[in-house]
C-alpha cells in the first residue's frame, strides 16, 4: 500500500510558499514511515527531488509536457493518475495527496486529500492576471474540494472560507499548522556575523524597515509605499528594503519600487539569507490584504525581529500578541506603526 504525492509545485525555479509546504509535507510523511511514491510532470527532469529523496520513496517522473496533461486531465478525465502511477511502479496506490491545486483525474475507490492554502483567487479574482483567472476556473477549486475526502488548511481563518465559499463539510476539514523553513531552526543563519555578510552582499542601508514577499496587488504595496513616503516627510534618513519576486500584475509596482526614494527592491533573495535579512531589520512589514498562513510573519518572528502586520485574515491568528496590528486600507495606521519601530 502506497501514497502518492503530487510534488509539481517543486518544479518552479522561484521557491514559494507552497513549495516549502510541500517540502515540509514529503518529510513528515516519511517520517511516519509511510511507502512513499513523489510524482511530477513536464519534460524536464527535475535532479534535486531525485537527489534529496529517491533514497527515502519512489520518484517518478511523468515525462508528459504540462499543458498536453493537463489538458487531457481536464477535457478526458484521462489517465487515472493513481492507475497510471501503480502500472508505472508497480505499487498499489491507496491515497493521493495534492499539496497544492491542481489537475486531476483519480479512480472512484482511491482516497485524495486536498490542501487548500487560501482562497485568494476565489474571492479577490481582480488581484490576478486573466491567465490565473482562467488556470483557476479551469482547476475547480469547488469540485476539487467537493471530490476530496479530506481538505486540509493552514489557519482557523481559512477553515472557515473553505467551509463558507465552497461550502465543503466540516468534519473533511482539517488544520495542520506548517512549519517554517529549516534554516530559521538555528541561531547561527542569523548571527551578528551573518548579518554583516548579507548587509555586505546586499549592499543595505542601516537602519531599514523590510517586507519580503511577492510583487502583486494582493500584498497591498501601494499602501505601503504611500506610508513610507509620508515617513519620509519627517525621517529624511528611513529606508525600506524589498525583497520578493515579482508575480501577477506586477510591473507597475515594480516600476513603483524602482522609482520611490529611500526604496530599495532586491527581488528574489536566496533563502539562506533571508534569516539574517530578517534579522537586520529594525522591523518587517507585511500589511496583507489576505493570507491563508503567512509564512513571512513567523519567519521574522522566529529571529526576534518586530512585526507590523494586518488585522485581516489569517495574520490576526499567525501574529499574536507581539505584533503591531494594523488596518491596511489606513496609510495613516500603518505610517505611525512604521514610525514607532524606527
Amino acid at each position: 500500500m502506497s501514497i502518492a504525492i503530487d510534488v509539481r509545485a517543486l518544479t518552479d525555479v522561484t521557491p514559494t510558499g507552497v513549495a516549502m509546504y510541500t517540502v515540509s509535507f514529503i518529510e513528515k510523511s516519511l517520517e511516519a514511515d509511510n511507502d512513499v511514491i513523489l510524482w511530477y510532470s513536464g519534460t524536464k527532469r527535475i535532479d534535486w527531488i531525485h537527489t534529496k529523496w529517491e533514497s527515502r520513496a519512489t520518484i517518478f517522473h511523468i515525462n508528459i509536457p504540462n499543458k498536453l496533461l493537463n489538458l487531457s486531465l481536464l477535457l478526458f478525465r484521462y489517465p487515472k493518475l493513481d492507475t497510471y502511477l501503480a502500472k508505472k511502479t508497480g505499487k498499489q496506490i491507496t491515497e493521493m495527496i495534492a499539496p497544492n491545486m491542481n489537475t486531476y483525474a483519480l479512480s472512484a475507490d482511491v482516497t485524495f486529500t486536498l490542501t487548500v492554502h487560501d482562497l485568494a483567487f476565489y474571492i479577490f479574482p481582480y488581484f490576478y492576471s486573466w491567465r490565473r483567472r482562467l488556470w483557476h476556473r479551469l482547476v475547480n477549486i469547488s469540485q476539487l474540494s467537493a471530490c476530496a475526502n479530506t481538505v486540509l488548511v493552514p489557519s482557523q481563518s481559512t477553515a472557515w472560507d473553505v467551509e463558507e465559499w465552497l461550502h465543503v463539510e466540516k468534519n473533511k476539514i482539517i488544520i495542520g499548522t506548517p512549519a517554517i523553513a529549516e534554516q530559521f531552526s538555528d541561531s547561527d543563519n542569523w548571527s551578528l556575523a551573518r548579518q554583516q555578510e548579507v548587509r555586505s552582499d546586499y549592499a543595505l542601508p542601516a537602519p531599514f524597515l523590510l517586507y519580503v514577499g511577492t510583487i502583486e496587488p494582493r500584498k497591498n504595496l501601494e499602501t505601503l509605499l504611500a506610508a513610507f513616503a509620508e515617513i519620509k516627510k519627517t525621517r529624511t534618513d528611513a529606508e525600506l528594503v524589498v525583497a520578493g519576486p515579482v508575480g501577477w500584475k506586477s510591473r507597475r509596482l515594480v516600476k513603483q519600487l524602482t522609482n520611490t526614494p529611500g526604496v530599495m527592491y532586491l527581488g528574489y533573495v536566496d533563502a539562506a539569507d533571508k534569516p539574517a535579512l530578517y534579522a537586520a531589520a529594525t522591523a518587517f512589514v507585511y500589511p496583507s490584504l489576505y493570507e491563508g498562513y503567512g509564512f513571512p510573519v513567523l519567519e521574522a518572528q522566529a529571529v526576534g525581529t518586530q512585526v507590523i502586520t494586518s488585522d485581516r485574515s489569517s495574520l490576526l491568528e499567525v501574529a499574536g500578541p507581539n505584533a503591531l496590528i494594523i488596518d491596511p486600507h489606513s496609510v495613516t495606521d500603518l505610517a505611525d506603526a512604521m514610525k514607532s519601530c524606527l
